[in-house]
């Protein structure tokens, strides 16, 4: 995941402390419910995990100054009422247990910020009518829910929700009421309907529809003006619809693995955009819009129908990776060399007969990977780039590479398997070249 989405995440790391401290210390980290009734005023922290404990002590009431609880990877299935003493607990894990119904008394506690139960087998919500307004996450991930209660709607206080593998077609209404949400993970569900109701959640940052059967990218999206990361990949989506250009605030775009046919230069529109991903597509040609993309640093167009690049791509000067493996290409490799700041290069598994000479500009490239194409020759342009590392020119049409070339290469690896070079051919490489690894 990106690094926008580890900045977001960030304020929803866990309130556990890492180091174990002694005992009988207010914050100590207790570890069995024995230990910590002999002193519960001063408990704070409880850590009962992977104990196979069927069912939680009631006298777990008793501990009223505890704030973190960990009972993750249990056999619990319910809570005791006495769960509602604990008004001090900011955060408890039910993750990994046998949960089939949501334990609703933690939405009572008064100060609760963090609930995490995933793995377990939830789908049914008992009504409830009285919520903590302090809740700021809820990790309800990989389980068996498919329709939501209306009094989600009531948990506005959330930052992050995460409703990921579970079996949830669509959305209530009442989700929209979620206004200050800025974490939102649905991927891995069945959502099949583009309607659903999110225009008003306008902090959202991140949102994750990954892998549901989205058949067209839904309307209220391009209403998040917010927006920093989408993810929209592993669905059935045809068309890039003009209003993604609204999407002003978005760095990251991720689009892998659907059926869009054509690059919408509506996307090139949104100058701040620094990692497109559009792997796994039906696209046949990299469009001169592309230049728009000024602060653009990734790039993946692998697996598409790609047989044109236009002569403007060299204008990306920010591009530090670019991915068009699996594609038609067989001409225009000198207007993607023209892309100078690029640091990582796969051009595998295309019909490219050739490096052109202008790949001598590429001073930042480590890597460039060119795999299962109709190369006879690495010229020597490519082989003086003082910052390469690593070179893969596996399974293809090579017989022999100059000594003197290579003299002056500082990469590491360079990978020649599946060419034709003979054995004598191999044997004077590998000699003359002993600081360098080969592979053949």
């Amino acid at each position: 995941m990106t690094k926008y989405v580890l900045l977001i995440t960030l304020s929803f790391i866990s309130l556990q402390g890492e180091d174990k401290v002694h005992p009988f210390r207010k914050g100590a980290n207790y570890t069995s419910i024995e230990q910590a009734l002999e002193f519960p005023q001063r408990v704070t922290q409880l850590n009962l995990s992977n104990k196979r404990i069927p069912n939680l002590n009631p006298e777990i009431g008793k501990l009223t100054e505890l704030e973190y609880l960990d009972l993750s990877g249990n056999n619990l299935s319910t809570l005791p009422k006495e769960i509602l003493s604990l008004k001090k607990l900011k955060q408890i894990k039910l993750d990994k247990n046998k949960f089939f119904k949501f334990p609703t008394q933690l939405l009572q506690l008064p100060n609760i910020q963090i609930i995490s139960l995933s793995q377990n087998n939830v789908t049914q919500f008992d009504e409830v009518t009285t919520y903590s307004k302090q809740l700021k996450s809820l990790d309800l991930s990989n389980n068996n829910i498919s329709v939501l209660p209306n009094y989600f709607a009531n948990l506005n206080g959330l930052n992050y929700l995460n409703l990921s593998q579970n079996k949830i077609s669509s959305l209530p209404d009442a989700f929209n009421k979620l206004n200050k949400l800025e974490i939102l993970d649905l991927r891995k569900n069945s959502i099949n309907n583009p309607n659903i109701k999110i225009k008003h959640l306008q902090k959202l940052k991140f949102i994750n529809l990954q892998n549901n059967n989205l058949s067209e990218i839904p309307k209220d999206i391009y209403d998040l003006t917010n927006l920093a990361n989408l993810d929209l990949s592993q669905n059935k989506i045809s068309a890039i619809g003009n209003n993604i250009s609204k999407l002003s605030q978005l760095k990251v775009l991720s689009l892998n693995d659907n059926r869009i046919t054509e690059l919408n230069k509506a996307i090139t529109s949104i100058i701040g955009l620094e990692e497109l991903y559009l792997s796994g597509n039906m696209i046949a040609e990299i469009p001169e819009s592309i230049k728009g993309l000024q602060n653009l640093r990734v790039l993946d167009l692998s697996e598409n129908q790609i047989n044109k690049v236009h002569s403007d791509f060299g204008k990306l000067k920010n591009l530090k990776e670019l991915n068009i493996r699996n594609n038609r290409i067989s001409r225009y490799v000198e207007y993607v060399c023209a892309a100078s700041s690029l640091q990582t290069l796969d051009i595998s598994n295309n019909q490219i007969n050739y490096i052109p000479a202008n790949v001598q500009y590429m001073k930042n490239l480590t890597t460039i990977i060119a795999s299962n194409n109709y190369i006879n020759y690495i010229p020597w342009e490519l082989l003086q780039i003082r910052s390469l590392k690593h070179l893969a020119f596996d399974a293809n049409k090579i017989q022999r590479i100059d000594n003197q070339n290579l003299k002056a290469c500082v990469a590491k690896l360079i990978n020649l398997a599946n060419n034709p070079i003979n054995k004598r051919e191999k044997e004077l490489i590998v000699y003359s070249n002993l600081r360098i690894r080969f592979l053949f």
